[in-house]
């Protein structure tokens, strides 16, 4: 059997890949497996310090990209946060998908690579990264 869809494939490739990160640099978080936000970090701190990542780690757009906005909202209705990331694959999702995903909660659109940044501490200024 197993899952032929490329998006999905490419989506649990982005999943094992921040969770490989994750591991790698201690970083406390709990995977959600089924049905929740793909990464809640830091999960035993205040809920305003916590990290609530979903993976969508697509190579191409598709007819179901307006749902990354659902998501958003069904996962802020769950955990109750105010801000999360959606990290994402090569493709970049359209400015309409980030406007929706923004009506239930702040959320942050970026690369895996910045998603590192941001969790190891690493500032940006002008394009360059500073550690």
């Amino acid at each position: 059997m197993g899952n032929k869809n490329p998006i999905n494939k490419s989506g649990i490739i982005g999943e094992e890949r921040m969770e490989k990160f994750l591991k790698d640099n201690d970083i406390p978080y709990i995977r959600n497996i089924s049905s929740g936000i793909d990464f809640i970090l830091f999960p035993n701190s205040r809920m305003e310090d916590r990290f609530y990542i979903d993976i969508k780690n697509q190579d191409t757009g598709g007819g179901r990209d307006l749902a990354v906005g659902g998501c958003v909202w069904q996962y802020q209705t769950k955990y109750g946060f105010k801000e999360c990331y959606i990290v994402e694959g090569k493709f970049n999702f359209k400015p309409m998908v980030r406007e929706f995903a923004n009506t239930f909660a702040k959320t942050h659109f970026i690369k895996f690579e910045e998603m590192k940044n941001i969790l190891l501490g690493v500032t940006v200024d002008d394009g360059v990264f500073f550690g």
